[in-house]
């Protein structure tokens, strides 16, 4: 699964610009750099965060709650349980399946993710996984659904997608976000539902992984040492 992650300007360039990734016909486009927006390094369920999704004038970043919230619930309260949407059951949960059947996909921008091994110590190990060479954002899929309340309140919510882990990932927790390749992204975004479902199937990606301290299990705390590597050679 994926219950926290991170998004923030690359430390050692000072910002990170979100890449195109979408071919002719959005080239001219110009995306909201991600340096402008606030670091996160503790990212965690209902918190408001930029995703990406599809308008009619380009792909575009846009402000939404972390737990879809689908449109026929009662409340705004059931979103916590849906931060995360399986690729196996997307297309049937009656959380999902109606976002799903109206292509509101999403792509949403991180730095890397947090997850926890049981070592064996009094608290699980939490480990700190982002791209191979520790320079660009990835792009989970995603969900999106817009709630409107009884007094006319919207509230745009989405979910990352997650798959059966591969790799190395998977001697850690036995599910990953679906991380897509550059390539990937318009195709998400604009796909029908079913030529979609390609998507859903588990793709290994090039990641580093390495410990980082027990700090980041509270959401609370913030700041780039939480991605500090635990006890460097």
């Amino acid at each position: 699964m994926c219950g926290r992650y991170a998004l923030f300007g690359n430390p050692k360039r000072g910002e990170m610009t979100l890449p195109n990734g979408f071919a002719d016909g959005y080239t001219d486009r110009v995306w909201n750099p991600l340096a402008n927006v606030e670091p996160h390094f503790n990212i965690a369920p209902t918190q408001i965060l930029p995703v990406c999704t599809l308008g009619e004038g380009g792909p575009g970043l846009e402000s939404m709650r972390w737990g879809l919230l689908p449109f026929w619930a009662k409340d705004a309260k059931k979103s916590y349980s849906t931060i995360n949407a399986r690729a196996e059951t997307v297309r049937t949960a009656p959380a999902f399946r109606e976002a799903w059947k109206r292509d509101q996909r999403c792509l949403v921008p991180a730095s890397g993710w947090y997850e926890w091994l049981d070592e064996g110590g009094a608290k699980k190990q939490p480990y700190f996984i982002q791209d191979s060479d520790g320079q660009n954002p990835i792009m989970f899929a995603g969900l999106f659904s817009r709630w409107t309340g009884q007094e006319g309140n919207e509230i745009a919510t989405y979910t990352i997608i997650t798959t059966e882990a591969l790799g190395d990932i998977r001697k850690i927790h036995h599910r990953s976000p679906r991380v897509l390749r550059t390539g990937d992204w318009q195709a998400w975004l604009t796909s029908t539902a079913s030529e979609a479902e390609a998507f859903l199937q588990p793709q290994e990606f090039p990641l580093q992984i390495h410990r980082v301290g027990l700090a980041v299990g509270n959401p609370r705390n913030q700041g780039e040492q939480l991605i500090a590597p635990l006890n460097p050679a």
